[in-house]
């Protein structure tokens, strides 16, 4: 758990005469700025000071202009202590660690409901993808056919352009020890001779060959698109 060692609070909690009521608040400092604790109700303010200006985040100094909040009268108020040290008991350790196990537990909290949230989400996104794609897959299967039926390797329409590439064909190795008996298709790396698959394809796909030990399956050409106003 993290140490708050540069955790600083003045010796008693500030009595702040505000608007003829009294309230009385603990102040914490640190490098960052103040947390102003009412030791009634327990609500904590994180007051910021920057360069003698002092703003709170509570709702009284949102909607009142001219007149400080009591959480940075109470900040105005710590300043004037003379000589602010560190004097906690350990009783008061005790419940600022219970404070800060508190904090942990919450973070945890909103973690763990964040977790759940993307969840649901991710399953809706999923969903929604699915549907879209399906929708999508009917007007794909259009102009792949189109292109197919017309011939066309390449279309250049208003809204994109329409592409189909020819694949080159698969190669199976079926039966190594066959094929390596033909120096043909073999190649030698340094203590290791291994099949050169490169020179096996290039001499099947130009002489129609097949080789023995090995399967060979054609691919058909590679359809795709790519609308002027957004990607496939």
């Amino acid at each position: 758990m993290q140490a708050i060692d540069n955790l600083a609070v003045a010796v008693k909690p500030l009595s702040i005469n505000h608007q003829g009521h009294e309230f009385e608040h603990m102040v914490l400092s640190s490098d960052t700025g103040f947390l102003v604790v009412d030791p009634n109700s327990g609500d904590e303010f994180e007051v910021q000071s920057d360069k003698g200006i002092h703003t709170c985040n509570c709702f009284f100094a949102q909607v009142v202009t001219g007149s400080p909040c009591k959480h940075i009268r109470a900040v105005e108020g710590y300043h004037t202590i003379p000589e602010r040290k560190m004097q906690l008991s350990q009783a008061d350790a005790d419940i600022y660690l219970s404070q800060v196990a508190k904090i942990n537990n919450e973070i945890a909290l909103d973690r763990q409901s964040a977790n759940h949230q993307i969840d649901k989400i991710e399953l809706w996104l999923e969903w929604k993808k699915q549907k879209l794609e399906k929708r999508r897959s009917y007007y794909t299967f259009q102009l792949q056919s189109w292109m197919e039926s017309n011939g066309f390797s390449s279309k250049y329409l208003v809204n994109g352009t329409l592409k189909m590439r020819k694949q080159p064909i698969q190669i199976k190795i079926l039966d190594e020890e066959m094929v390596f008996n033909d120096s043909r298709f073999c190649r030698v790396i340094p203590e290791k001779v291994v099949i050169d698959k490169k020179v096996l394809r290039k001499h099947i796909t130009e002489t129609g060959e097949i080789v023995e030990g090995v399967e060979v399956k054609s691919v058909p050409p590679k359809f795709s698109y790519q609308p002027t106003t957004g990607g496939s």
